[in-house]
């Protein structure tokens, strides 16, 4: 659970930020690129476990742990970045 969110809420908004750090990138395309890796996995991932039977309840639980340190995150690190 720790390294999923580690990788998807810290690992790549920074890999964000630095592929989109050429001039080929406007502004607020480099905001937009980092605010979509940026945000936690969508509920959908659930319906797909559980349809697969490939554990939905920890599935659950990640998506509501990511949600909880998005807050934190996405702000945290858009704040550092621009």
């Amino acid at each position: 659970l720790a390294v999923a969110l580690s990788l998807k809420l810290l690992v790549k908004p920074f890999l964000s930020v630095w592929f989109t750090s050429s001039s080929a990138f406007t502004p607020m395309m480099q905001e937009i690129v980092f605010i979509e890796t940026a945000l936690p996995s969508a509920i959908l991932a659930v319906v797909y476990a559980r349809q697969y039977n490939c554990r939905p309840d920890l599935v659950s639980k990640t998506i509501v742990v990511g949600l909880v340190f998005s807050l934190l995150t996405v702000s945290g690190l858009f704040m550092l970045f621009y």
